[in-house]
Order: C-alpha cells, then structure tokens, then sequence
C-alpha cells in the first residue's frame, strides 16, 4: 500500500467537507476521485497530500501515519507525493523562467551534487515525453499556452519519479483538444514509470481510459467505487448515473 486513509473527517466552521472516508492507492495503481464542485474531492486530495490537516482520521505513507513522522520521513513524504493543480501558470513561479522552475525538484529531492548539464539532460528528456522542446525553457509562464504549462506543470511533479502525482483538476482548465492530447501524455508515462495516480475531477469522461479504479464523492462521503469499467458500464448508486449521463 503506498497511500491511505482511515475515517478522515474534515469540517470548515459549519461545513462538513469529508465525512468518515477510507480508502488505499496501490503501488502503480490510478485512481480516479470523481463528484460535482463541493463534492469534497479537492479537499480530500489536499488531506491526502498533507496540505490540510483533517479533523479526524489518520492518513499513511508507505504504512506509516504522516502525521507522526519525523522530520527525514516527512522530508520523504512531501518529495515522493506531489500536486499537478488546475491553474498551471498559477502554481508556476512567474518571475522564473521554465528552465530554473525544472531545475528546483532536483534540490527539492536531495540531488544537489547533480551538475546543471545533467539536469537539463534530464530535464530536455522529460520535455520531449510530453512533447515540447526546449524552447520554452527560457520562457516565463506568461509566455507559455494553458497546454504548454499544464505539460510543464507535469514535468515539474514528475520529473525525480515521485511513487504519487495527485492531480487535482488537472485538465478542466484546457480546451477538449488539449484535454485529450495531455490525458493521452499521461497514459504514456504510467507505462515508463511506476507512479501512482489520484486524479481529481468533476467530468467522469476524462478518467475513463485513465484509472483502474473510480471513486464517487457526494457531500463529503464515498456513495460508490469499484473498477472503472463496472462503473462506467454498470454504475448502482443514482448520483453515478447523472454524473454518468451530464458527461455524454
């Protein structure tokens, strides 16, 4: 088990955002967290990702509760776990030109002695896996198409092979051309890495060739999951079906 949680709660003020949810991500596995906005997806990506410290419940990393971890596996935990966000030229630091955004996961990851030359070979390697050159390395995230910066975005989270890339709305923001060209990209590197997946959405069409698995959110708690298939061809719960039959 690489990631779980057990019985995770999460109120704000009055708002009960997750209600008593449980759920385990395998090594290698994709899972996609589906529901309409409130759902309480995004804030059950952001517990498991330790952004936001849930009310109850525990969540764990490789069997160890992330809460209680020393300062070297926490240090673990945040560079083997991370975030491609809906709005990428938000999450990209705009005063930083791609190449030096690129060359920060390698320090992050505890590669300092990596010369820049070896990082940009890795990092024109890791470009061309999601179909841009290096041209855009000397751009500023301004400079740069929604579709050029959700790549870059994805290079960023993916490029030292973390075991968890959490993908909250990581699509929504793109045209349906775009959309399909970048699920397509990750596909494609599930079969060249060994990283496990969370994708977050609202549009249950944009996991379908994407997960193994898919896991229905409605007012904070789980109403159904199962294999992807079963889901998509046979789904029980109501609320699946309408979110079934909006994305025809």
């Amino acid at each position: 088990m690489i990631l779980s949680c057990e019985h995770v709660s999460k109120n704000f003020k009055d708002t009960i955002a997750v209600k008593d949810v449980s759920l385990e991500l395998e090594e290698a596995e994709s899972i996609g967290i589906v529901g309409e906005s409130g759902s309480g997806k995004s804030t059950l990506a952001n517990i498991l990702g330790g952004l936001v410290r849930p009310n109850s419940g525990t969540v764990y990393f490789e069997g160890e509760n992330i809460m209680d971890m020393k300062k070297h596996n926490d240090l673990n935990f945040r560079q083997n776990v991370q975030f491609v966000f809906q709005s990428p030229k938000e999450s990209l630091h705009p005063y930083l030109k791609v190449r030096t955004s690129l060359r920060e996961p390698f320090f992050a990851k505890g590669r300092p002695r990596t010369t820049k030359k070896e990082m940009d070979r890795e990092i024109l390697r890791a470009l061309e896996r999601v179909q841009l050159n290096e041209t855009v390395l000397d751009k500023y995230p301004h400079q740069l198409s929604g579709g050029q910066a959700q790549r870059i975005s994805i290079v960023r989270a993916m490029i030292t092979d973390p075991k968890v890339v959490i993908f909250d709305e990581a699509v929504s923001a793109l045209d349906i051309l775009v959309q399909k060209e970048v699920i397509e990209i990750l596909k494609k590197l599930r079969h060249n890495i060994r990283t496990s997946y969370l994708f977050i959405t609202h549009d249950i069409s944009t996991v379908k060739s994407l997960t193994d698995r898919i896991i229905v959110m409605k007012d904070g708690k789980i109403v159904e999951t199962g294999k992807t298939d079963d889901i998509l061809n046979n789904p029980q719960a109501p609320y699946t079906k309408k979110l079934i039959a909006s994305a025809i």
